[in-house]
Protein backbone atom coordinates (compact mmCIF):
# COMPACT_ATOMS: atom_id res chain seq x y z
CA UNK A 1 0.00 0.00 0.00
CA UNK A 2 1.26 3.49 -0.88
CA UNK A 3 1.93 5.83 2.09
CA UNK A 4 -0.04 9.09 2.39
CA UNK A 5 3.09 11.16 1.68
CA UNK A 6 5.73 10.22 -0.90
CA UNK A 7 8.97 11.79 -2.21
CA UNK A 8 8.31 14.07 -5.18
CA UNK A 9 11.79 15.50 -5.78
CA UNK A 10 15.41 14.55 -5.05
CA UNK A 11 18.42 16.84 -4.67
CA UNK A 12 21.91 16.81 -6.20
CA UNK A 13 23.06 14.16 -3.71
CA UNK A 14 20.04 11.88 -4.27
CA UNK A 15 18.48 13.07 -1.01
CA UNK A 16 14.71 13.59 -0.72
CA UNK A 17 14.02 17.35 -0.76
CA UNK A 18 10.24 17.47 -1.41
CA UNK A 19 7.56 15.22 0.07
CA UNK A 20 3.94 15.52 -1.01
CA UNK A 21 0.60 13.79 -1.16
CA UNK A 22 0.41 10.40 -2.85
CA UNK A 23 -2.40 11.84 -5.01
CA UNK A 24 0.24 13.65 -7.07
CA UNK A 25 1.02 10.20 -8.51
CA UNK A 26 -2.25 10.36 -10.46
CA UNK A 27 -0.67 13.07 -12.66
CA UNK A 28 1.98 10.55 -13.75
CA UNK A 29 -0.65 8.01 -14.73
CA UNK A 30 -2.66 10.54 -16.77
CA UNK A 31 0.29 12.13 -18.66
CA UNK A 32 0.90 9.22 -21.11
CA UNK A 33 -2.75 9.41 -22.22
CA UNK A 34 -2.46 13.19 -22.72
CA UNK A 35 0.69 12.68 -24.84
CA UNK A 36 -1.01 10.07 -27.01
CA UNK A 37 -4.14 12.23 -27.35
CA UNK A 38 -1.99 15.14 -28.62
CA UNK A 39 -0.30 12.78 -31.10
CA UNK A 40 -3.71 11.58 -32.32
CA UNK A 41 -4.90 15.16 -32.86
CA UNK A 42 -1.70 16.26 -34.66
CA UNK A 43 -1.49 12.95 -36.56
CA UNK A 44 2.02 13.08 -38.01
CA UNK A 45 5.01 10.77 -37.62
CA UNK A 46 7.21 13.16 -35.67
CA UNK A 47 4.53 14.01 -33.11
CA UNK A 48 3.73 10.30 -32.71
CA UNK A 49 7.42 9.55 -32.20
CA UNK A 50 7.91 12.17 -29.47
CA UNK A 51 4.59 11.37 -27.80
CA UNK A 52 5.50 7.68 -27.70
CA UNK A 53 8.98 8.49 -26.34
CA UNK A 54 7.57 10.64 -23.53
CA UNK A 55 4.76 8.19 -22.76
CA UNK A 56 7.24 5.32 -22.42
CA UNK A 57 9.54 7.39 -20.17
CA UNK A 58 6.61 8.45 -17.96
CA UNK A 59 5.39 4.83 -17.69
CA UNK A 60 8.93 3.80 -16.72
CA UNK A 61 9.02 6.56 -14.06
CA UNK A 62 5.64 5.41 -12.73
CA UNK A 63 6.79 1.81 -12.48
CA UNK A 64 9.97 2.89 -10.70
CA UNK A 65 8.14 5.26 -8.36
CA UNK A 66 5.30 2.95 -7.38
CA UNK A 67 7.67 0.04 -6.70
CA UNK A 68 9.73 2.33 -4.42
CA UNK A 69 6.77 3.99 -2.69
CA UNK A 70 5.13 0.66 -1.89
CA UNK A 71 8.34 -0.67 -0.31
CA UNK A 72 8.23 1.74 2.66
CA UNK A 73 5.61 3.06 5.04
CA UNK A 74 7.23 6.41 5.81
CA UNK A 75 9.56 8.86 4.06
CA UNK A 76 11.60 11.69 5.60
CA UNK A 77 13.13 14.84 4.18
CA UNK A 78 16.90 14.54 3.76
CA UNK A 79 17.01 10.73 3.64
CA UNK A 80 18.80 9.01 0.78
CA UNK A 81 16.41 8.13 -2.04
CA UNK A 82 16.48 4.47 -3.01
CA UNK A 83 16.03 5.53 -6.63
CA UNK A 84 19.19 7.37 -7.73
CA UNK A 85 18.80 10.18 -10.25
CA UNK A 86 20.96 8.16 -12.65
CA UNK A 87 18.28 5.45 -12.69
CA UNK A 88 15.27 7.77 -12.67
CA UNK A 89 16.46 10.39 -15.16
CA UNK A 90 19.77 9.70 -16.93
CA UNK A 91 19.13 6.08 -17.89
CA UNK A 92 15.79 6.82 -19.62
CA UNK A 93 17.39 9.78 -21.44
CA UNK A 94 20.19 7.52 -22.72
CA UNK A 95 17.64 4.93 -23.90
CA UNK A 96 15.42 7.61 -25.50
CA UNK A 97 18.47 8.94 -27.36
CA UNK A 98 19.17 5.39 -28.58
CA UNK A 99 15.65 5.23 -30.10
CA UNK A 100 16.03 8.76 -31.52
CA UNK A 101 19.11 7.60 -33.49
CA UNK A 102 17.00 5.27 -35.63
CA UNK A 103 14.66 8.17 -36.43
CA UNK A 104 17.45 10.60 -37.39
CA UNK A 105 18.33 8.93 -40.71
CA UNK A 106 14.94 9.77 -42.21
CA UNK A 107 14.44 13.18 -40.59
CA UNK A 108 12.49 15.43 -43.00
CA UNK A 109 14.39 18.39 -44.43
CA UNK A 110 14.57 21.41 -42.09
CA UNK A 111 12.60 19.68 -39.35
CA UNK A 112 13.13 21.39 -35.97
CA UNK A 113 13.71 18.03 -34.25
CA UNK A 114 16.68 17.31 -36.48
CA UNK A 115 20.24 18.66 -36.31
CA UNK A 116 19.03 22.12 -37.24
CA UNK A 117 21.53 24.89 -37.93
CA UNK A 118 22.51 27.33 -40.68
CA UNK A 119 25.10 24.88 -42.03
CA UNK A 120 23.02 21.69 -41.91
CA UNK A 121 20.12 23.34 -43.75
CA UNK A 122 22.26 24.74 -46.62
CA UNK A 123 20.96 22.06 -49.00
CA UNK A 124 18.84 18.95 -48.68
CA UNK A 125 21.88 16.82 -49.58
CA UNK A 126 23.94 18.30 -46.69
CA UNK A 127 20.95 17.80 -44.38
CA UNK A 128 20.67 14.12 -45.33
CA UNK A 129 24.41 13.45 -45.06
CA UNK A 130 24.56 15.20 -41.67
CA UNK A 131 21.67 13.09 -40.37
CA UNK A 132 23.16 9.83 -41.61
CA UNK A 133 26.33 10.73 -39.66
CA UNK A 134 24.26 11.97 -36.71
CA UNK A 135 22.50 8.62 -36.37
CA UNK A 136 25.90 6.89 -35.99
CA UNK A 137 27.45 9.49 -33.65
CA UNK A 138 24.40 9.74 -31.42
CA UNK A 139 24.23 5.94 -31.29
CA UNK A 140 27.78 5.92 -29.89
CA UNK A 141 26.87 8.81 -27.55
CA UNK A 142 23.79 6.96 -26.28
CA UNK A 143 25.90 3.88 -25.50
CA UNK A 144 28.42 6.03 -23.59
CA UNK A 145 25.56 7.74 -21.70
CA UNK A 146 24.04 4.34 -20.91
CA UNK A 147 27.32 3.18 -19.34
CA UNK A 148 27.62 6.49 -17.42
CA UNK A 149 24.06 5.99 -16.10
CA UNK A 150 24.80 2.45 -14.91
CA UNK A 151 27.99 3.58 -13.14
CA UNK A 152 26.21 6.47 -11.38
CA UNK A 153 23.43 4.20 -10.10
CA UNK A 154 26.07 2.92 -7.68
CA UNK A 155 27.98 6.20 -7.29
CA UNK A 156 25.56 8.80 -5.90
CA UNK A 157 26.97 11.88 -7.66
CA UNK A 158 24.19 13.07 -10.00
CA UNK A 159 25.82 16.47 -10.63
CA UNK A 160 28.89 14.70 -12.05
CA UNK A 161 26.68 12.46 -14.21
CA UNK A 162 24.90 15.60 -15.46
CA UNK A 163 28.23 17.25 -16.40
CA UNK A 164 29.32 14.09 -18.28
CA UNK A 165 25.97 13.91 -20.09
CA UNK A 166 26.21 17.53 -21.21
CA UNK A 167 29.84 17.06 -22.27
CA UNK A 168 29.11 13.93 -24.39
CA UNK A 169 26.11 15.56 -26.10
CA UNK A 170 28.00 18.83 -26.65
CA UNK A 171 31.01 17.07 -28.23
CA UNK A 172 28.72 15.00 -30.47
CA UNK A 173 26.93 18.12 -31.68
CA UNK A 174 30.24 19.95 -32.31
CA UNK A 175 31.53 17.02 -34.40
CA UNK A 176 28.38 17.16 -36.54
CA UNK A 177 28.65 20.94 -36.97
CA UNK A 178 32.29 20.60 -38.09
CA UNK A 179 31.29 17.98 -40.67
CA UNK A 180 28.40 20.14 -41.90
CA UNK A 181 30.77 23.13 -42.18
CA UNK A 182 33.18 21.12 -44.35
CA UNK A 183 30.33 20.06 -46.65
CA UNK A 184 28.95 23.63 -46.80
CA UNK A 185 32.40 25.04 -47.65
CA UNK A 186 32.78 22.50 -50.47
CA UNK A 187 29.30 23.34 -51.74
CA UNK A 188 29.98 27.11 -51.69
CA UNK A 189 33.36 26.59 -53.37
CA UNK A 190 31.72 24.54 -56.13
CA UNK A 191 29.10 27.25 -56.67
CA UNK A 192 31.81 29.91 -56.97
CA UNK A 193 33.68 27.83 -59.56
CA UNK A 194 30.52 27.28 -61.60
CA UNK A 195 29.82 31.03 -61.69
CA UNK A 196 33.27 31.84 -63.14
Amino acid sequence: MTPKSVPLLSGIHDEVIVIGSKWWLIVGTILPFIMLAIATIKNNKITWFWAAEFAIIICYENLLGFSYFCSKTCFCLGEQSQIPLALALFLPIALALFVYCSFLKNMPYKNKFGIYSKRTTTTEFIWKQTHISASRYFLIASMILFVISIVFIFVHLPWLAFILFVFVLFVTRIILEVQAKKMTDKYNDLNRRNKK
